[in-house]
């Protein structure tokens, strides 16, 4: 697959960073056990993170990431046992489409923990789905106590959505957008950081492609690699950020 990446960083209340990138994922294996390799043919970057922030900081990987979307691990919560006394189930048809089954699934009254409202659309007759939200709702937040301990981190907003499709015999994702936001506690106080990241799926092919082993991509994510600029591929793709994104970058840009 090849993927256009985006993704926008905000420290402390204000847009710091900003970076894009257009990879290519060459993804096998079963759907229990992904393997991914990640050739990286162009990326940019603007503005500045804080020396303490990092990719273990911001809790993701760009392998894992794109492996968790294909085994939908994030349905884990939904799968086990216990998911039926912690989550109330509802099926029903979607409007915009017949052929599919809208699922809603949202914690119980009395449950406990930082959990997810899901939405699945799926098509019912070819058993496969087609898209996948979830968000935590204010309501469920607002029943947590923030933690205290050093090193602790306090989530107050955390979504994705990831939308598939069915083409023929291929099956695959052709989009996906995570925003997270918390509070981490430090000695010194605390610091707020949140992240908006989207990858878009330009192209697909069920053939393989061949590559160097020095190559592929081993890093977790595109904050410290140079710039690669081959071409202004964000202005001729057709891929335009919104108005409001696209006012974010120049900041960022302009600022830096």
């Amino acid at each position: 697959m090849k993927v256009y990446s985006r993704e926008f960083f905000k420290l402390n209340g204000t847009y710091s960073y900003y970076n894009d990138g257009l990879m290519n994922f060459q993804i096998s294996g079963a759907p229990r056990k992904i393997n991914t390799n990640i050739l990286v043919e162009q990326n940019r970057s603007f503005g500045l993170l804080d020396e303490n922030v990092n990719a273990d900081l911001l809790g993701y990987n760009l392998d894992d990431i794109m492996q968790n979307y294909y085994n939908f691990k994030y349905l884990n919560p939904i799968l086990e046992p216990k998911a039926k006394k912690d989550y109330d189930f509802l099926i029903r048809t979607y409007s915009a489409n017949k052929e599919y089954y809208v699922m809603t699934i949202i914690p119980a009254d009395n449950a406990k923990g930082l959990l997810d409202d899901f939405t699945i659309i799926y098509d019912k007759k070819k058993k496969v789905i087609i898209e996948v939200g979830a968000n935590i709702s204010p309501a469920v937040l607002s029943k947590n106590k923030d933690k205290t301990s050093i090193g602790s981190k306090n989530i107050y907003k955390s979504m994705f959505k990831t939308i598939y499709k069915f083409d023929n015999s291929n099956y695959y994702l052709t989009s996906s957008r995570e925003e997270i936001g918390f509070e981490r506690i430090d000695k010194k106080g605390t610091t707020n950081i949140e992240v908006r990241n989207y990858f878009v799926i330009t192209n697909f092919s069920d053939q393989n492609f061949s590559f160097k082993e020095s190559d592929v991509f081993k890093d977790k994510t595109l904050i410290n690699k140079k710039n690669t600029i081959l071409t202004d591929y964000w202005n001729t793709s057709g891929l335009i950020a919104t108005d409001e994104e696209q006012q974010i970058i120049k900041d960022i840009e302009e600022e830096h």
